[in-house]
């Protein structure tokens, strides 16, 4: 699976009921991913270009996990 942020929003492979909730939700991959878009939503103005641009980083970077590498993390983590 392969996230790409844009100005459109993301696409990881699934299709988005509206801006906020996939409309298939298996796993903590596109859970992590839908909850990095509704941060990106909320950032607003040019002191938090930084934060746009960490959460568009981190929308890349978890889509491009598997789903079985993703959750042998988070449960390393205890999450």
């Amino acid at each position: 699976m392969v996230a790409a942020a844009g100005i459109g929003g993301i696409e990881s492979g699934k299709m988005w009921i509206d801006d906020r909730l996939p409309c298939e939700s298996h796993g903590a991959i596109d859970s992590i991913l839908a909850a990095l878009k509704e941060a990106l939503t909320r950032c607003r103005g040019p002191e938090e270009v930084w934060m746009v641009r960490g959460l568009k980083r981190a929308m890349v970077l978890v889509g491009g996990l598997d789903e079985e590498t993703a959750q042998s993390i988070l449960d390393q983590e205890g999450i």
